[in-house]
């Protein structure tokens, strides 16, 4: 809700009131949010099986946005962006990847589910822990977060 969503909660008088977002993704476009891998966040994982790899994890999104086009055709001709923030982004560059590869690559965009995969965008990326952890509290000090 408080990043990208239409209603943002804020807290006024000790009570939580929800307002409508003036900048929601709405506006501008379509947004669809999986919970991946299955299993994690709300996702419900009936097999009890837990995905504990990327390839698979891959797939696993690949089999969601099949099913999901097959009961909501949306024209995913324009630019289609896979993005995710912080945790799991990770998982993403393989997502994209396995979009390419199912199926024939009808040209060297879409895929043989339709859609025109444009790029990645991951945001606050933890790609580099070994540096990025060494640098932590030199940030968080030089935004005034922790003090010396």
């Amino acid at each position: 809700f408080q990043l990208i969503g239409p209603v943002h909660i804020i807290n006024s008088n000790g009570t939580n009131q929800p307002i409508q977002s003036v900048w929601n993704w709405n506006h501008f476009g379509h947004l669809l949010c999986p919970d991946q891998p299955i299993g994690v966040g709300f996702s419900i994982n009936n097999n009890g099986k837990v995905v504990d790899n990327t390839p698979d994890a891959a797939k696993h999104f690949v089999n969601f946005l099949s099913n999901f086009l097959k009961n909501n055709p949306w024209d995913l001709s324009k630019n289609q962006y896979i993005w995710q923030d912080k945790v799991m982004q990770s998982l993403h560059p393989a997502f994209a990847e396995k979009i390419l590869q199912t199926g024939k690559i009808l040209d060297d965009k879409f895929s043989s589910l339709g859609i025109n995969l444009a790029g990645i965008m991951i945001g606050d990326g933890y790609v580099d822990p070994e540096y990025q952890i060494n640098n932590y509290d030199s940030f968080l000090h030089s935004v005034g977060v922790v003090s010396q």
